[in-house]
């Protein structure tokens, strides 16, 4: 069972690793598309009409794979004053039962999405790109996937480990 675990938790890391490229990727080719934004303004040239969607659709794809790294370090935004004030028991009890909860919510999302998109997104067009909504549309559903496997990570890591996640 331990070598399951160690080759599940060591895919996580392989996966983890290449979503920072992919995100170190999109944020280059975001900000030449922004860039080239900027420099279009200010010359006498025809402007671009499909870098403002461009930059979104990239800053969007960008948010949903790139959550999957703060799930796996578990460092996102929480108030733990009250938790604190418990004994370590119930601090672990609650701790898996926030990370539980957090899983169920992006599976629930990920999973309506995988429903309702498909239907919706293959049928509209972007407005200046001119590619289906689904391409944009498919970035919630790549990223509640790879959230919801390195959340499954961090609550192996807690349990067989013993520890919180690391780094």
């Amino acid at each position: 069972m331990s070598s399951i675990v160690d080759a599940f938790l060591d895919f996580l890391d392989f996966l983890d690793n290449i979503v920072k490229w992919v995100c170190i990727i999109l944020t280059g080719v975001m900000f030449a598309v922004v860039l080239l934004q900027v420099f279009a303004r200010l010359l006498p040239v025809p402007k671009p009409p499909w870098t403002e969607e461009m930059a979104r659709y990239l800053m969007i794809y960008l948010s949903f794979i790139g959550a999957s790294t703060g799930i796996k370090k578990w460092n996102n935004i929480n108030v733990d004053m009250f938790i604190k004030k418990f004994p370590a028991v119930v601090q672990k009890v609650v701790s898996v039962l926030i990370k539980l909860s957090v899983l169920v919510f992006i599976i629930i999302i990920g999973y309506l999405g995988y429903k309702v998109f498909p239907s919706v997104g293959s049928r509209q067009m972007s407005a200046t790109m001119n590619i289906p909504m689904l391409i944009p549309q498919l970035s919630i559903v790549i990223g509640c996937a790879l959230m919801s496997l390195q959340l499954i990570g961090v609550l192996i890591r807690e349990f067989y480990k013993g520890g919180e996640p690391n780094a």
